[in-house]
């Protein structure tokens, strides 16, 4: 394990004295982890002892062994680990996230399994504030136990990555649960709608709607709007509400935005959501599975 080393130099006017803004290294740190995270998580659910797990925050927490001066340059290192297999999962994911930017750079249309959108945001968000702050490029050169690989995420391949990224399709999407926290904050009109089978969705609203949220509160409602859904991993965003109604009939239970929908209870069984517009213009997630499923 000790044969494991990630070194992430940053290169450029703004780390030339071998010193760099602790905001910038954090949001480095976050995001990078996130990515490993995520993709080690792809790896986890290969593996047959382990079925879908999350990816295990121990074994691939990294830890910074060695700051060094020049530029600016981390030494990092994944934690150590009683469980081999696990840390063969925290190796597999390391080795595709500095391998997955090479095969963005050589316009590849293949990438490594966990390599999905969100990943690809987030190298974009890392580009975004450091490629504007005086850093002009990230070396990464891993050494593991099985490989090497060194890439140079400068902003020519910034711009490929978000060549790769998908924009979010807007859906129309239809919630049944009970309304709560709500803030009325001119500059952040925000809500929690608690679903009937469990857990909450977070919305937003504009202040023509703010009296419907108001005398909502606390009531067992319908609430429909729009939100951004990741064309690849079907992810919906915050909801951004049109319209709230207090269920107070047991029909309510059934009656769509836009008039009653006949096939309500069927509805979740669509495993291709495109299909769902031909039922109705809102996609009605009655069963909180089928959003779990959704934002996971």
């Amino acid at each position: 394990m000790q044969d494991l080393r990630l070194t992430v130099k940053l290169e450029g006017p703004a780390v030339a004295g071998g010193e760099i803004e602790l905001r910038r290294l954090t949001q480095f740190g976050d995001l990078f982890q996130r990515m490993l995270d995520r993709v080690a998580a792809a790896y986890l659910s290969q593996e047959d002892d382990f079925g879908e797990a999350k990816a295990p925050r121990q074994e691939t927490a990294l830890r910074v062994v060695s700051v060094e001066k020049g530029s600016f340059v981390l030494g990092l290192e994944l934690q150590p680990s009683h469980q081999p297999d696990l840390f063969e999962v925290g190796l597999k994911a390391l080795e595709a996230l500095v391998g997955g930017l090479d095969l963005i750079h050589h316009d590849s249309p293949d990438l490594p399994p966990g390599y999905d959108q969100t990943v690809l945001s987030f190298w974009r968000e890392i580009g975004s504030n450091v490629f504007k702050g005086g850093i002009e490029r990230i070396e990464l050169e891993l050494k593991s136990p099985t490989s090497s690989r060194q890439v140079s995420y400068d902003y020519p391949l910034y711009q490929k990555v978000v060549g790769r990224i998908i924009p979010p399709k807007i859906r129309k999407i239809v919630l049944k649960g009970r309304l709560m926290i709500v803030n009325f904050k001119p500059d952040s009109r925000r809500c929690r709608l608690y679903l009937d089978e469990g857990g909450y969705v977070s919305c937003v609203f504009e202040s023509e709607i703010a009296q419907e949220i108001q005398e909502a509160m606390r009531h067992h409602v319908r609430i429909w709007g729009t939100s951004k859904m990741d064309a690849t991993t079907k992810r919906i965003g915050e909801l951004n509400v049109q319209g709230v109604t207090i269920l107070k009939r047991a029909e309510d239970e059934i009656e769509g935005v836009r008039g009653p929908i006949e096939t309500a209870d069927d509805m979740t069984e669509y495993a291709d959501l495109d299909d769902l517009d031909e039922v109705s213009d809102y996609l009605l997630l009655k069963n909180f599975d089928l959003y779990r499923r959704l934002a996971q």
